[in-house]
């Protein structure tokens, strides 16, 4: 069995304890009911649009029941059930949001800037020079970047890598 939610809208402003949100739950790719958590810290509700996909739901609800136990944020394990189930999808799809939004500003960073950080980390930061873009700088003076580069790449500390990936198309190595 397939249960999917979409048409995800999630409102963080509203969320005290739990996420606040509000989403379609599709059952092998039939839209039958929705999914909602007012953000308060109660539990998440769900329920069908049509009372003739109530046994769908119920359908869903006993498939759910079935699938691994899940750990709880103290490591303690639990039978799985629906609300469970939609509960993680909630927040698979806001890390995935925030992998994406953090991805997009990386990328616009790089245009202008060397990005430090750690390979698929959570944060970076940034050395460059104001007013100019990385292309502009190495027009001006590809020797001085590259040398800046390269002493940069000695400070590295741990895990850290340079992050950029359009040093290459600037004719940097």
């Amino acid at each position: 069995m397939k249960i999917e939610l979409k048409n995800i809208r999630v409102n963080e402003s509203f969320s005290e304890e739990t996420m606040c949100f509000k989403a379609d739950i599709f059952i092998n790719g039939k839209k039958i009911g929705y999914a909602k958590n007012d953000g308060r810290g109660g539990c998440t509700n769900y329920n069908v649009y049509n009372s003739n996909n109530r046994h769908v739901l119920r359908e869903a609800e006993a498939y759910a029941k079935t699938l691994p136990k899940i750990s709880n944020p103290y490591g303690e394990p639990f039978d799985s059930n629906l609300e469970w189930v939609i509960d993680l999808a909630i927040e698979k799809h806001l890390t995935e949001k925030n992998r994406a939004s953090f991805n997009r500003k990386l990328k616009k960073a790089m245009e202008s800037k060397f990005c430090i950080g750690e390979p698929n980390g959570d944060s970076y930061r940034t050395v460059g020079w104001k007013g100019f873009t990385l292309a502009q700088m190495v027009e001006r003076n590809r020797l001085s970047v590259q040398m800046n580069l390269t002493n940069l790449r000695k400070q590295l500390k741990g895990n850290e890598v340079i992050l950029n990936d359009n040093l290459y198309e600037l004719g940097l190595r």
